[in-house]
């Protein structure tokens, strides 16, 4: 993929972004949208949230042209960028925050140079804006406290019995999914009862597999905090959590068609399990404000 520097800043090319559609507030049907997932090449079924949300603004028909692609898997973000041939293409990382992939990775294989990189063909500039990723935004979380508090009334459990496991990835190289994590779990305070509220995680204590050490509440409510449910989501925390491998309800939290598994009953305890975050219908809404702050931002962020 041939490399253009970018434009310099204040350039005529750089004042449109956003005057030739619909402003800050859209429609855009001049522009593309380019949503980008991290996909897997071990368990494509990772690329269904992304696939599922650009379904979502495709039918809304906001953008000119939207789609999907993968860092890990077909289609991948770099051979799709090539075949869009809209003047404003605004990349949005389908990530739970921003970090190494979102701010190295991807603007290294798509040849950016920073929010705004303008690349100059035949048929004129094309302005690629680099997004924020859509991350563990606010209303995600709401939208995530909504169905535990679903469950809760539904089963009438208190909170002094009841406990959520906020599940993150976690790393012993980096703070950014530990420090996420956290922080979603303090926005999730506000939408839920007030019942014990905690972190786990996959590769960083405290561990999920030690969960009877986490909480003695006889009641869990688990929350995978991924984009996606994949390996982590769909295995890794089941097993974790000694669910049943075979059971329908979690295959259909993997393909996004229910929202809560469980209760599941382990040693006296009942615990439910949710579809992981990233699989929430708002999320479409949410890729869109990333686009409104990239155009109010006039490219700079």
């Amino acid at each position: 993929m041939a490399k253009t520097p970018p434009h310099a800043v204040g350039s005529p090319d750089r004042l449109k972004v956003g005057s030739e559609d619909g402003g800050e507030d859209g429609p855009w049907p001049n522009a593309a949208l380019l949503l980008i997932g991290h996909g897997s090449s071990r368990n494509p079924s990772s690329a269904l949230p992304t696939l599922l949300h650009s379904e979502t603004l495709r039918n809304r028909a906001i953008f000119g042209a939207v789609h999907a692609g993968f860092l890990k898997q077909p289609p991948f973000a770099t051979e799709v960028i090539d075949t869009i041939a809209s003047p404003d293409i605004y990349i949005v990382p389908n990530m739970i925050c921003k970090g190494h992939v979102t701010t190295g990775i991807i603007p290294k294989k798509l040849g950016l140079y920073g929010p705004l990189t303008v690349r100059h063909g035949p048929t004129g500039p094309r302005r690629l804006h680099l997004c924020p990723p859509v991350g563990a935004d606010s209303h995600v979380i709401s939208a995530t406290g909504e169905t535990i508090r679903a469950i809760v009334a539904k089963h009438h459990l208190v909170a002094k019995d009841t406990c959520i496991i906020m599940v993150g990835h976690g790393s012993g190289k980096s703070r950014q999914s530990y420090d996420q994590t956290q922080a979603a779990v303090a926005v999730l305070t506000n939408f839920v009862i007030p019942a014990h509220i905690r972190a786990a995680f996959l590769e960083e204590p405290p561990f999920i597999r030690n969960w009877r050490a986490i909480t003695p509440a006889p009641n869990l409510i688990v929350v995978p905090f991924l984009m996606a449910g994949g390996q982590h989501g769909a295995l890794d925390i089941p097993q974790c959590l000694e669910l049943p491998p075979d059971d329908d309800a979690l295959k259909d939290l993997e393909k996004g068609t229910r929202s809560v598994a469980g209760p599941y009953a382990n040693e006296g305890r009942r615990i439910w399990y949710l579809r992981p975050i990233g699989l929430e219908p708002i999320i479409a809404d949410v890729v869109i404000q990333r686009v409104r702050d990239a155009i109010s931002m006039g490219g700079d962020r």
